[in-house]
């Protein structure tokens, strides 16, 4: 380990084993999970828009294919960081 690498270890209260991930490993799940927080945000403020009858039926059409893409995009995104962490920790996590 370089003077430069800062160790992190992550230690469950249940567990005597630890887990070691670089900062660009966790700065990437960070990163993820913040984007997948904010579709899910415009998601939520969108719908509340269709609720509400703020848009015309074509806008919501549009605005329909918009977030099925949106939101398959992010659920690809959390599962493949969902995959990555089970990696890390060298098990599967709870389905």
């Amino acid at each position: 380990m370089s003077k430069n690498t800062k160790k992190l270890d992550i230690i469950k209260n249940d567990n005597n084993g630890s887990i070691n991930i670089s900062r660009m490993q966790l700065d990437s799940i960070a990163f993820d999970l913040d984007g997948t927080s904010e579709a899910l945000s415009d998601i939520g403020y969108l719908m509340s828009a269709v609720i509400n009858g703020q848009l015309n039926e074509g806008q919501v059409k549009s605005l329909a294919r918009l977030i099925q893409t949106n939101a398959e995009t992010w659920a690809e995104i959390a599962e493949r960081q969902k995959s990555d962490i089970e990696d890390i920790a060298g098990k599967k996590a709870i389905a």
